[in-house]
């Protein structure tokens, strides 16, 4: 799906209340709150605002939302109000009547976004998420052997406060940045580096 798609159905979404009646409610439209669009509407009775916004959902999901919203602030805002009596619509504080999500599913740097459901950015997210991981420049590399375990050994008796080191439990590794991690039991420890 391309954007040009999401306006479709934003048009499919306004056209919907115009042909129950609805009429342009011009008043409350004006200002901005980071939307990429909105409308509002109105049969004289109650505002509605169609919107379309960008959404974050955790660190790698993204995209856009179209919302469609019941104002509930009736004291503030009235139907058909000119423009020296009409107040902020908050976004923020619409009632939802509908939600529909496209989230973006193409790559990083990409000129031309594309998008899809929530399944189909789960499936990107892992596939990018698998290519980071095998990236060489990305990856560890282990260092256990006799000669580290053997530095190792009195550093995690010092930073756990143990006598008996268990040296099977130990392992060393070397992150692409030149920083070496210990791990015991399940747990990594980076070693300072001396500057020079």
């Amino acid at each position: 799906m391309k954007f040009a798609d999401i306006n479709k159905v934003f048009t499919a979404e306004v056209n919907k209340y115009l042909e129950r009646g609805y009429h342009f409610n011009t008043a409350t439209m004006r200002g901005s709150q980071g939307e990429i669009a909105h409308i509002d509407l109105t049969d004289g009775a109650e505002v509605v605002r169609v919107l379309l916004r960008t959404f974050t959902e955790g660190w790698d999901k993204q995209g856009v939302e179209l919302i469609a919203g019941r104002v509930l602030e009736k004291e503030h805002i009235s139907p058909d109000a000119d423009e020296n009596h009409a107040d902020t619509i908050w976004n923020d504080r619409l009632e939802q009547i509908s939600i529909q999500r496209y989230y973006e599913v193409n790559g990083y740097g990409d000129y031309k976004k594309f998008y899809g459901t929530a399944a189909d950015a789960e499936a990107v997210s892992k596939v990018r998420m698998r290519r980071y991981a095998q990236c060489p420049s990305r990856q560890n590399k282990d260092m256990t052997n006799a000669q580290t375990i053997k530095i190792a050994v009195p550093f995690i008796r010092r930073k756990l406060g143990i006598k008996n080191v268990d040296k099977s439990r130990i392992e060393v590794f070397r992150t692409p940045d030149y920083r070496y991690i210990i791990s015991y039991r399940g747990t990594g420890y980076q070693l300072n580096r001396k500057e020079d």
